[in-house]
């Protein structure tokens, strides 16, 4: 049986003083995202895909909800399910793009009238795979909607 010598200590100490500086280092870079991420004035959500038995997407559970996005919905979706908190995305078929971004991976950008749970508001969306799950950027862009529709509206009179 050997002993640990004082150099077999020292060398331990340090391992364990790197290892802390990493996870500082770690917590100091998640807290710098976080404050950026609740600093923007537009709604961000992380979601992660929920899969069926068979393996298809059967919903998407919010892991991650900025300020904004929090504001703009009145509450807080983190750990809810999107079709629980958004019934209408699936008959409008906005779910099913959501899917199909995931399973093609490749992004989608639209914009949408969304007129439900007492929300009445234009949103342009970006939606990024990610992990297979998506990464949704979205804008208020009621008053640019509003703005084109008057200049529509004025142009076919």
């Amino acid at each position: 049986m050997s002993l640990l010598e004082p150099k077999d200590f020292q060398a331990m100490r340090r391992m364990l003083s790197a290892a802390g500086a990493a996870e500082q280092a770690l917590r100091d870079s998640e807290a710098r995202l976080r404050a950026v991420l609740d600093g923007a004035d537009d709604g961000l959500v992380l979601l992660a895909s929920v899969r069926d038995q068979h393996g298809k997407i059967a919903d998407f559970k919010y892991v991650y909800c900025n300020r904004a996005s929090t504001e703009i919905a009145g509450y807080d979706r983190t750990g809810k399910f999107l079709l629980q908190c958004h019934p209408a995305l699936k008959p409008v078929g906005i779910f099913d793009l959501y899917v199909e971004a995931v399973e093609t991976n490749k992004p989608l950008a639209m914009e949408l009238g969304y007129r439900h749970l007492g929300i009445d508001k234009t949103f342009r969306i970006r939606a990024t795979p990610f992990n297979q799950g998506l990464v949704i950027w979205y804008s208020d862009i009621s008053e640019l909607a509003a703005l084109r529709a008057k200049a529509a509206a004025h142009v076919a009179t």
